[in-house]
């Protein structure tokens, strides 16, 4: 189970509607355990970075130096990657082909906002790569808004 902050979750998809054609995408920053060791993860910060796709209206690529410049500063805050985020302008909140083909595998969650349905609707994912660096496997997260 995750912890996301009501503020920070209404931030992100305040970030993806603005975005609308384009993909918006980010990142989440927390602190706590990752799986049951103590308190449940819990989410207090999202960063939005620029997407720098070629074409932001199908896919996402983080800004190579804000996605740098977040890594650096999440170090030195004493807080961590809880995981990114990113919008589905006209599709479900599934991760699509290209993204289970993603170099975010292994990250602790990954959050997809859809617009498609005239309301925001978020799902929460696992994604890890076993031997098929292409075949990502997917697992539902559960969280809650506190």
């Amino acid at each position: 189970m995750l912890l996301i902050q009501r503020l920070v979750l209404e931030q992100v998809v305040e970030h993806c509607v603005r975005s609308v054609p384009h993909e918006a995408c980010g990142a989440l920053l927390g602190y706590g355990a990752e799986d049951g060791g103590g308190q449940p993860p819990v989410i207090i910060s999202a960063v939005a970075i620029t997407n720098r796709a070629e074409r932001p209206q199908h896919t996402f690529r983080f800004d190579e130096r804000e996605w740098l410049a977040l890594l650096n500063e999440t170090e030195r805050s004493g807080l961590r990657l809880a995981g990114i985020y990113h919008s589905h302008p006209d599709s479900p909140p599934f991760p699509s082909v290209k993204d289970r083909g993603s170099v975010w595998s292994g990250l602790p969650s990954y959050w997809i906002i859809s617009l498609a349905s005239g309301s925001p609707k978020t799902e929460v994912y696992r994604l890890s790569h076993d031997a098929d660096p292409y075949a990502g496997i997917l697992t539902a997260i559960p969280y809650s808004v506190v």
